[in-house]
């Protein structure tokens, strides 16, 4: 390696500040230097935002409060999204502090009420704004009751209305916050925010304007102003006429009366005519051959017509003006819809076409087709519970919903032939039949778009199996075919089926294994209510995985009689190993 090349390399390595020595003294006084600069900035007004649409990140292996504040507020005042995290976790404080981990104790998890402790904003909008966030088109989810936020983002991934959310072809920030089993996550949009900051001129509403018949734009009639020429101001006719009715120009006639021709001026005798007021007698004949043959620039060739506008106010002359509309150039027509949005913290109106030439753009830079389970995913959870809107109004449980949403840049319409899942068994697969397919036409809460499609297997997946999904689309006239796979969760124990002729089981003693008792349309809670009757030589340890399925352990030393009673009435004999 040569010397130059060296160099470069040294150079592409990343720096490390981990103490003073890192750092030369005259880097050490540039930063100083800088930080200086930065805060007169600050103290001036200046907005100086470098972060905007960057994603920073903090990583702490302890708590250091001092430490971590310091440097959020640095990276807030520098542009970073650090407004979203702080939404999130005033709104996850303020369930802990009310909700206490039951649900029905609120209408809805999203909301907060003034004058409650802890109150931030009634709405996610709301409480973003209130935390610094510049605009409010964010999305929030909402998690309760998981151990760690990762099983919170899985729960929320498991319902397809929150899932939609987190997977909008716009959305590119987020912020967390966590508190007791609480987790909120606040989704805005890097592109609105930088609008909201920097306010660029051609988000601007340029409100239409009527140029003599033709709309134009405002910035176009501006110009047009400033650039009026003098020969296009609007000049009435001279009010005497002649005798054949040819009217004169008023610039003319004025000339003509402070200094008349001497041939033109009537003497003794003769016909005459009265001009300028009546101030002058004009030879008959000469006033007549004048008026038959005007020299140039004596005849009015205008409409008399004239068109009032401007700031100040300027009489423009008819003629000219619809010239210049009628020809003016297709980029000054006025082709906007005409609607704003105001939807920045700070309020000022946002042309509705800047925001979709936004959001084109902002799509554009995500794939066309987007599957949730991803192919080849692992650790998927086999079941679907409930979530407010329910998808499955009737029914408690259900399969882990599969998703397709095409990109909105996708030209064309888009129409779902076939949506199907196969349960892979010994090599060979197998048709998951009992399905339903949710679209537009078919959600009963109308949250889908004629772009979004989900297919719910209406029983439990199976744990640890592997599964295929196919769907076949029409995008655009032409047919696209998509396959990929995924595989269930498996168990942190052996598992253990109890089904409809279940009446007893072998179980190991002192030693995890797990429970499942498939659910039904009628009995959808089957563990829900499990009593348990054994000696007091036995002591069990239950944790509940979910509704159908939990770690079991018996512990003791003395063998005893077991049986479990379900909800539905089943009664089931637990028989311990070497007993």
């Amino acid at each position: 390696m040569n010397a130059a090349a060296e160099e470069i390399t040294q150079m592409n390595k990343p720096r490390h500040f981990l103490t003073q020595l890192d750092l030369s003294p005259l880097e050490l006084r540039q930063i100083i230097n800088r930080a200086t600069e930065l805060k007169a900035m600050r103290d001036r007004g200046e907005d100086y935002r470098p972060f905007v649409g960057k994603t920073l990140a903090m990583i702490f292996e302890k708590s250091w409060t001092r430490t971590r504040v310091s440097f959020e507020a640095g990276m807030t005042q520098l542009g970073n999204d650090g407004e979203l995290a702080r939404s999130a976790q005033n709104h996850a404080d303020y369930l802990v502090l009310h909700l206490q981990g039951d649900v029905s104790r609120m209408s809805s998890a999203h909301d907060e009420s003034p004058g409650r402790e802890g109150f931030t904003g009634r709405t996610p909008q709301d409480r973003a704004v209130a935390a610094g966030y510049p605009h409010r088109q964010v999305k929030e989810n909402v998690a309760i009751g998981h151990a760690t936020p990762v099983e919170a983002i899985d729960g929320l991934m498991a319902a397809i209305y929150h899932r939609l959310a987190f997977l909008d072809f716009s959305i590119d920030q987020v912020g967390v916050g966590s508190a007791s089993k609480t987790d909120v996550f606040m989704l805005g949009r890097s592109d609105l925010q930088a609008t909201c900051y920097q306010r660029p001129a051609d988000a601007l509403p340029d409100p239409p304007v009527d140029c003599a018949g033709v709309t134009v734009t405002r910035s176009f009639m501006d110009q047009l102003c400033d650039s009026v020429p003098d020969s296009a101001l609007f000049q009435p006719p001279w009010p005497e006429a002649c005798p054949n009715g040819v009217r004169l120009r008023k610039d003319y006639m004025e000339r003509f009366c402070a200094n008349p021709p001497a041939d033109a001026l009537h003497g003794r005798g003769g016909e005459y005519f009265l001009l300028c007021q009546g101030q002058l007698r004009i030879r008959a004949e000469w006033m007549r051959n004048f008026c038959n043959a005007p020299p140039p620039g004596a005849e009015y060739r205008f409409s008399g017509k004239h068109y009032m506008m401007c700031e100040p106010e300027k009489k423009i002359a008819a003629e000219w003006l619809e010239s210049v509309c009628r020809n003016t150039s297709e980029n000054n027509r006025y082709a906007d819809s005409g609607v704003y949005y105001e939807m920045c913290a700070v309020p000022f109106r946002v042309r509705a076409d800047y925001l979709g030439t936004l959001n084109r753009r902002q799509q554009m830079l995500q794939p066309n087709l987007v599957v949730w389970p991803p192919d080849k995913a692992t650790g998927i959870s086999p079941v679907f519970y409930e979530e407010a809107p329910d998808p499955l109004p009737d029914y408690s449980v259900s399969g882990y919903p599969l998703s397709v949403e095409v990109n909105p840049q996708v030209a064309g319409p888009v129409v779902l032939k076939s949506f199907r899942l196969f349960r892979e068994e010994g090599g060979a697969r197998t048709p998951v039949e009992n399905t339903r397919l949710l679209d537009a036409g078919s959600d009963p809460n109308e949250r889908f778009s004629d772009r979004q499609f989900a297919l719910f297997p209406l029983e439990r997946l199976e744990w640890n199996t592997r599964y295929h999904a196919e769907v076949v689309l029409s995008l655009g006239g032409s047919v696209f075919e998509k396959r990929w796979s995924f595989t269930t969760r498996g168990t942190p124990a052996p598992l253990i089926r109890i089904g409809e002729l279940t009446e007893s089981l072998q179980m190991p003693l002192n030693r995890d294994v797990i429970i499942y008792y498939p659910p039904t349309h009628h009995e959808p809670y089957t563990l829900e209510k499990l009593v348990s009757f054994h000696g007091a030589d036995i002591e069990l340890d239950f944790e509940g995985l979910d509704y159908n399925t939990a770690r079991v352990r018996f512990t003791g030393t003395q063998c005893s009689d077991i049986e479990w009673r379900f909800a539905d009435g089943k009664r089931v004999n637990i028989e311990l190993e070497g007993c």
